[in-house]
């Protein structure tokens, strides 16, 4: 929808959000595995958080400004 209302060029920074919190949530997922069968669920799973912030974080930071 967005194409078609304001064109091609106006589509870059949602696509380039989407991948880069996809690439958050590929670490968020890898982390997770690990970490949740190491330690307790909610400890994994905030660690697990906190890989998803530093990965999409450092990627907005470094490629998306």
């Amino acid at each position: 929808m967005t194409v078609v209302a304001k064109g091609a060029g106006a589509t870059l920074p949602y696509a380039q959000g989407m991948l880069i919190g996809s690439a958050g949530m590929i670490a968020y997922c890898l982390v997770s595995l690990v970490l949740i069968n190491r330690l307790h669920a909610l400890v994994g799973s905030i660690l697990a958080w906190l890989a998803w912030f530093a990965v999409a974080g450092g990627l907005y930071l470094g490629v998306g400004r």
